[in-house]
């Protein structure tokens, strides 16, 4: 059977189902040898309020379940504004994708993202934990080019990407 999806914008509806999929997305971290990226609370339930305030928080709906999630910020992120051992490509306007989770149950949501951001966006920037191993090949498979370190607002590392379109 063909899976349909779409990508929409999440409301405070959707914070529940946000959450369990943050929470399955942590377990899947921690399950993988990423046990820090995303310590219980982290992203808060206000984090995500504030996405959705924001109109930055998307659902992917796989035949009309509610699979994955994720922030769409457009415009600068402060946190991209140092950068360590590398450097940006280019200073060009970028939206960043930030919080992406899904319950797990299908495979393929980070391409998924990826490619409905590339096809709306020239220039995509990510970050991952080092120890996040699937993060970082998919992006890599989608792309991006690694960059250099950042670091988030908690002061810790961060492997930082961009995407251009060609």
């Amino acid at each position: 059977m063909k899976q349909n999806f779409i990508i929409r914008k999440s409301n405070l509806q959707d914070l529940p189902t946000i959450m369990k999929m943050v929470d399955a997305a942590r377990n899947f971290m921690i399950d993988n040898g990423n046990p820090t990226q995303w310590p219980i609370g982290s992203p808060s339930e206000e984090q995500i309020k504030e996405d959705i305030d924001k109109r930055q928080s998307y659902i992917v709906e796989l035949n009309g379940a509610s699979e994955a999630t994720f922030c769409c910020q457009v415009g600068d992120d402060p946190t991209y504004s140092l950068i360590e051992e590398g450097e940006w490509p280019d200073q060009l306007p970028y939206v960043t994708i930030h919080r992406m989770a899904s319950f797990g149950h299908v495979s393929g949501m980070g391409n998924l993202i990826f490619e409905w951001a590339q096809n709306n966006y020239p220039v995509i920037r990510c970050d991952t934990h080092r120890d996040n191993k699937k993060m970082q090949e998919i992006l890599l498979n989608n792309g991006f080019r690694y960059c250099g370190i950042i670091y988030v607002h908690n002061g810790t590392q961060r492997l930082a990407y961009q995407w251009n379109k060609k």
